[in-house]
């Protein structure tokens, strides 16, 4: 497998241990991209205006956490939301995802995302100053995915990791 870059590529191919995502979940994918771009008005992901205070306060952080100007890896970037803002706030950002309608929704927003698996590919940029895993984390298994994040990082990198809280249906 050659070595993706976040100016475009893609991985190698996948191993038979590894499916796309539209093949390995299938219509269940789907369904969890359409609640998060069109979430019911009953549930707290209908509040934009929260997600983006949570976005510009994980930015501040990123910004106490590493030098100016720093490389991150975002690993299951989705449609780029915080990765587009870290850009604006000066970082070198690298964004990968699985799935192809994400890749495409990013690319179209001015995102250079790569389109691959997070496990088999080799990044033009490594070693990373933070390797980033923003609500993604529950799609990944747990101890491989730090493996694979640590071994990605600079001596002093950073791994952070956020998740989204379970929607109020009341």
């Amino acid at each position: 497998s050659g070595r993706a870059s976040a100016s475009g590529g893609k991985n190698g191919p996948h191993d038979s241990a590894t499916m796309d995502a539209d093949e390995e979940l299938g219509p269940h994918f789907t369904d969890i991209v359409d609640l998060y771009e069109n979430p019911p008005e009953n549930t707290s992901l209908s509040r934009v205006s929260g997600f983006r205070f949570i976005r510009a306060d994980i930015v501040r952080r990123i910004k106490n956490a590493i030098p100016a100007g720093g490389t991150i890896l975002s690993a299951g970037a989705g449609q780029a939301d915080l990765e587009i803002d870290l850009i604006k706030a000066g970082f070198r950002v690298v964004g990968i995802d699985i799935s192809p309608r994400n890749v495409r929704i990013a690319r179209e927003r001015g995102f250079p995302m790569i389109e691959g698996d997070f496990f088999d590919t080799d990044f033009a940029e490594a070693p990373f100053d933070l390797v980033l895993l923003n609500e993604s984390i529950g799609h990944f298994p747990l101890l491989k995915t730090f493996e694979r994040a640590r071994a990605l990082l600079k001596p002093q990198g950073r791994i952070i990791v956020t998740t989204y809280p379970e929607p109020k249906t009341s």
